[in-house]
């Protein structure tokens, strides 16, 4: 059977009712995704912790992958409208240094939507088909921040500013989930983090200083 027929919802919510009792399914998932971990989570406990009938669960999802996978595209949709709100803006007179601040506080933003379960989705996007959500917003966000940086374009050293906007995008990723990873993040706190990160992005960025 096709990936795309096994995580596809049995049926849409329709009704208040009807999305009360998916929301709560989703809910469900998400807490205990967040607590037992993907291999451990069941439609059994799910249909429990939502105080729902394992035959009110099946009628909207065959499967556990069905729920995660729209888990993740919730998240995803989630995630989108932070990242749209906060970096699609054209601001024009916004400089080159608040830009890649707000641009690194918006990816934090994003980060800092249930990061529990953004690091749980992480691991199992790939099991249940959805990787292709994951690039969709990385590739938008790269388009926004491109844009940003074309506007300031008399300001950046680097000529290509795709892979600019990748590099940003990309290296304010990896570092925000380095420092989720972090056991003892009681010095890593959220303005120390884009200060450092923004410091390294605008030394990539940013033309040198000839005034001297």
């Amino acid at each position: 059977m096709p990936l795309r027929q096994v995580i596809k919802p049995r049926k849409l919510p329709r009704q208040d009712r009807s999305r009360e009792t998916v929301d709560a399914l989703l809910e469900a998932t998400s807490q205990v995704l967040v607590a037992e971990g993907y291999d451990h989570t069941s439609t059994n406990k799910i249909a429990l912790k939502a105080g729902v009938s394992i035959g009110s669960l099946y009628q909207y999802f065959p499967n556990k992958e069905s729920l995660v996978a729209a888990l993740i595209e919730r998240h995803y949709l989630e995630m989108a409208a932070i990242c749209k709100e906060s970096i699609g803006k054209d601001v024009q007179q916004v400089t080159l240094q608040q830009l890649i601040r707000d641009t690194i506080r918006a990816m934090v933003a994003i980060h800092a939507v249930n990061p529990k379960l953004h690091a749980v989705l992480q691991e199992q996007i790939p099991k249940v088909g959805k990787l292709k959500n994951l690039m969709e917003l990385h590739l938008e966000t790269r388009e926004m921040v491109r844009r940003q940086l074309e506007m300031r374009r008399d300001d950046i050293r680097v000529q290509d500013l795709a892979i600019a906007a990748f590099v940003v995008v990309e290296t304010v990723d990896s570092l925000i989930h380095a420092t989720l990873l972090q056991e003892d993040p009681t010095h890593w706190t959220p303005e120390k983090i884009v200060d450092e990160i923004a410091d390294l992005l605008l030394a990539y960025l940013s033309r040198p200083d000839t005034s001297h």
